[in-house]
C-alpha cells in the first residue's frame, strides 16, 4: 500500500518529489508487473528487495532470499517465485543461481526510461 511504501523509505521520495513522484513510481511498478501476465500458473512475486548501499556486497540479499523467503514459500507449499530487477549485475546473479529470465522490457515514464528484467524459479 501507499502507507507501507512511505514507512519503508518512500518518505524521502515524498519529500523530494511530492505525491506525484510517489504515484509515478507506483505506475512504473504496475507496468513492470505486466511481465507476469504471461505466466499461466499462480506465482509468488517479490516487489522489492533492497540492501542499503553501505551494506551491499555482504551477501545480505542472497541470505534474505535463501534463509527467509525460500523457506517461507516452501512452508506454504512452494511454487513459482518471480521477481524483477533493473540492474545488470543482478541479472548475472540470478542467472548464475539458476533463475530463468522470462521477460525483458523498457519501462517509460516522465522523462525516464528503465530497463527491466523478470525472473522466475520454482521453490519446492
Amino acid at each position: 500500500s501507499f502507507m507501507d511504501y512511505v514507512l519503508s523509505g518512500g518518505l524521502k521520495l515524498l519529500f523530494i518529489g511530492g505525491i506525484s513522484a510517489v504515484q509515478h513510481v507506483f505506475r512504473v511498478l504496475k507496468e513492470a508487473k505486466k511481465a507476469c501476465s504471461s505466466l499461466k500458473q499462480p506465482y509468488w512475486y517479490l516487489e522489492a528487495l533492497v540492501v542499503a548501499k553501505d551494506q551491499q556486497g555482504k551477501k545480505l540479499g542472497s541470505r534474505m532470499l535463501k534463509q527467509c523467503l525460500f523457506p517461507f514459500i516452501a512452508r506454504q507449499g512452494g511454487g513459482l517465485f518471480t521477481l524483477m530487477t533493473h540492474n545488470e549485475a543482478n541479472r548475472h546473479f540470478y542467472r548464475k543461481n539458476g533463475w530463468m529470465e522470462f521477460d525483458e522490457r523498457v519501462l517509460r515514464g516522465k522523462e525516464m526510461s528503465l530497463e527491466s528484467w523478470s525472473y522466475k524459479t520454482v521453490i519446492k
